[in-house]
Parts: structure tokens; C-alpha cells; sequence
């Protein structure tokens, strides 16, 4: 054992260290010790860094992912106007969201692992993409606040939901509070994004829904989306090179058609809304789910009633005839849609199944499209009927149908002259 440090050896082994020599002798013990430990740890080999938690897989670039699909008020124009329906002054009547994140596969042999236990592996394949969150509401409109017929009959959305609901912008504080701030969206350590069948829903209903309701645009329904279109086209397109167009028939061209800039939503042009009655609308989950209800990859198994198609591999798949959900449903080999067509709630969660199969087939999820249009800082879309103004006065929705109904018998009546003097000539 070694005899204790006298003062002065205290003092010579402190002023070597260049530090105060100064004090009692249990003071100067001290300083020295304290000076010998933080030696030791700088000599001492830095530790690792602690490894960050991993929330996605390495090739993916979002942790969460909203999905997205709105039903909005409509009235049915007859006769040759009928595509001026798709501009019509549209408010949000119906705002479903489901949220889906990644997690770790649970291991299916339970000798490798205690049950319930999540693999520790890096392999990306060891990720999926599942549901775990769902919001709905209903949403009072402010503009004209009776639902027509029509719009009831094709979204199943009663007077009564509606007139109980909050307004487009009690909405969105109570969305913002009770499901972004909740679940920790657009952050830094959680990467989200929107997703939806279309463009329509973000670029269109929300645009002329903020304008109705005298409401601006809040910064988390703006930026960078994915339109689940246009997401199957490219998934279809990119198997189309792989396999040749032997493996898929042309059909493909068909649903790329569908992905005009001008195609209108699907919503409005529904060509039998009385079908969509069939199927009652779907209960909404109240709260969060647990881990043993979210929504896993589909499985290949079938059932009878009704019947569910084999589970095919990619390059087997035929492209679909078009890109409506129960059509590309079909073509990913997955049951068919489930719930009430026009039902936003029904539409979005089978936009979901879509966004979970194509995850599991190794799509990379990355943003093609953003609202409003026109890059950073875009302005949103305007519609004639936008006058300006207070209330009423801000929409002059008869005025533009009429001046619109005149525009296009004109439009019709130069084209039956040209087709008539071609016949002629």
C-alpha cells in the first residue's frame, strides 16, 4: 500500500498538471483526484456512437404515411353538360385518414425467438408496412349547407352527418391536435406524407373547400405527395420492361391513358351512383390501433365467400384495365374491394391495401406530384366561379354554368358546321 502524498508532493504533482496549488491538504487531495479521473476517461478509448433507432427501411424514404380520400358535395348536371359537374364548387364532407408506418416482422419460427418478440436484423426484407392509426370525420359545409340528393345517394353522407359535424376549419385544428401533433407527423424524426388516389382530393377539393370556407391552406396539406396512380402506373410500367409485353396485356396503355392531367375525379364522375348503395357505409375505429390489429401484408390464403384470387408474384401480374381501386385490386391479385364505393372512409382503406401490397413488392414509396401545382410556392387553381368578395358573393356559381352552357353550344354548333361542310366538300 502507498504512503499517503505529503502538502508539498500534493502541491509539485497539481502545479505539474498546471492547476492551483492552493489550499488545506484534504483540498488539494481532491483537486488531484478529480484531475487524475478526468485524465483517465480523455485517455480512455471513445466510446461508440449510440446507434440510432431505425423507423423505416434503409431504402425507404418516409416513416409514416397518410392516406387519404375525401368525399365533397355535388349536385348531377344532365343532359351534354355534364362534364361541367367537375367543376362545380366542391366542399370536404367527409375527411377519412389512415395512418400506416413500418415496423419489424415478428418472427414466425418461435424457436428462434420468445413469442410476440420483433427480429433485431438490418435485412430490409425484414420490414412492413402496416396500419396503425385511423381519423374520421364528417365536415359541415358553409357554402350550401343542403346536401342534394344526388350527393347523398352517391356518398351515402346524410343532412344528418353533416349539420352535427364541425366546419372545414374546426377541422383542421382539431385533425392538427388530435392526429399530427399526437402522433408526432412532420417532424424531423418522422418523415410523412400524403397519399391519394388522384390528385384531386389535395389539389382540388381542398383548394376550393379553403376558398368556400374562407379558410387558408394549412402548411401540412401542402409540398411533395404521392398519387397512388401514378405510383401503379410506374409499379406496372417498370414490370412491363422487366417482362416484355408478353407478360402483360394491353391493357396497360388503357390504364396510362387514364392518368391524363385532365381527367376528372372519380368522385363526380361516377356513372351509376344508385350501385354504390349496395353496401352500407363503414364503422370508423375509434382510437388508435394496437399492434395485434394493424393491418399486415395480404395473405395467400382464400375463402370461399367471396372468393379470393391466388396471390401472385410480381412478374405474373397483369396490368389493370384501369386505375380505379377495385380494378387495380384485381390486378395486385388481392381481395376485392371492400366496403361502400364513394364511401371516403371505404376508399381510403382500401387505398391502404394498395400502398401495403406494392411496399411489400419492393416499391420504393417516393414522392410524384406536389400541391398546389407549380413547384415551391405554387399558386392554387382557380375556378370561374371564384368572384371574390364576402360570402355569397364570393361564388357566382349559376353565372358561370350559364356563361359555360353558352360557350360550349357554340363550341358544338362550329363543329357540326366543319363536319357538315367536310361532307360537302
Amino acid at each position: 500500500m502507498s504512503r499517503p502524498l505529503t502538502v508539498a508532493e500534493l502541491r509539485d504533482a497539481l502545479a505539474a498538471l498546471s492547476l492551483d496549488s492552493r489550499g488545506t491538504k484534504n483540498t488539494l487531495k481532491k483537486r488531484l483526484a478529480r484531475a487524475t479521473r478526468s485524465l483517465s476517461r480523455s485517455s480512455s478509448p471513445a466510446r461508440p456512437p449510440a446507434r440510432e433507432r431505425q423507423t423505416r427501411p434503409p431504402d425507404q424514404l418516409f416513416d409514416s404515411f397518410l392516406v387519404f380520400d375525401v368525399e365533397a358535395t355535388c349536385e348531377e348536371i344532365e343532359g351534354p353538360w355534364g362534364k361541367l359537374a367537375f367543376a362545380y364548387p366542391n366542399e370536404i364532407i367527409e375527411w377519412p385518414v389512415i395512418l400506416l408506418q413500418w415496423r419489424k416482422k415478428r418472427r414466425r419460427d418461435a424457436g428462434l425467438s420468445e413469442a410476440g418478440e420483433e427480429e433485431d436484423g438490418d435485412d430490409e426484407d425484414d420490414w412492413e408496412l402496416v396500419q396503425t392509426a385511423e381519423f374520421h370525420s364528417y365536415v359541415k359545409p358553409t357554402w350550401r349547407r343542403t346536401l342534394s340528393a344526388f350527393c347523398t345517394e352517391l356518398t351515402g353522407i346524410t343532412q344528418r352527418d353533416v349539420d352535427s359535424a364541425p366546419t372545414f376549419s374546426q377541422l383542421c385544428r382539431n385533425f392538427h391536435r388530435d392526429f399530427i401533433i399526437k402522433h408526432n407527423l412532420f417532424t424531423s424524426e418522422n418523415k410523412t406524407v400524403w397519399v391519394t388516389d388522384g390528385p384531386w382530393d389535395l389539389r382540388d377539393f381542398v383548394a376550393k373547400t379553403c376558398y368556400l370556407s374562407n379558410t387558408p391552406r394549412p402548411p401540412w396539406l401542402a409540398g411533395e405527395i404521392i398519387d397512388l396512380r401514378l405510383l401503379v402506373s410506374s409499379f406496372f410500367a417498370g414490370l412491363k420492361e422487366t417482362n416484355g409485353p408478353s407478360q402483360l396485356d394491353g391493357s396497360l396503355s388503357n390504364a396510362f391513358g387514364a392518368l391524363s392531367v385532365n381527367e376528372e375525379d372519380p368522385q363526380t364522375a361516377a356513372a351509376n351512383p344508385a350501385a354504390s348503395l349496395a353496401q352500407p357505409l363503414p364503422t370508423p375505429i375509434a382510437g388508435p390501433l394496437s399492434a395485434s390489429s394493424a393491418v399486415p401484408i395480404p395473405s395467400t390464403t382464400t375463402s370461399p365467400d367471396p372468393p379470393v384470387p391466388a396471390y401472385l408474384p410480381s412478374h405474373q401480374l397483369t396490368a389493370p384495365s384501369s386505375l380505379s381501386l377495385p380494378s387495380v385490386l384485381d390486378s395486385l391479385t388481392l381481395p376485392p374491394f371492400s366496403g361502400r364505393l364513394h364511401s371516403g372512409l371505404s376508399d381510403a382503406r382500401n387505398a391502404s391495401r394498395i400502398l401495403i401490397d406494392l411496399a411489400h413488392r419492393g416499391v420504393v414509396l417516393q414522392t410524384n406530384r406536389r400541391v398546389p401545382e407549380g413547384g415551391k410556392g405554387g399558386k392554387e387553381r382557380r375556378w370561374g366561379w371564384m368572384k371574390g368578395g364576402e360570402g355569397a358573393r364570393r361564388v357566382d356559381w349559376e353565372g358561370f354554368l350559364q356563361k359555360e352552357r353558352a360557350r360550349l353550344s357554340t363550341r358544338e354548333a362550329e363543329r357540326a358546321v366543319e363536319l357538315a361542310q367536310k361532307r360537302l366538300g
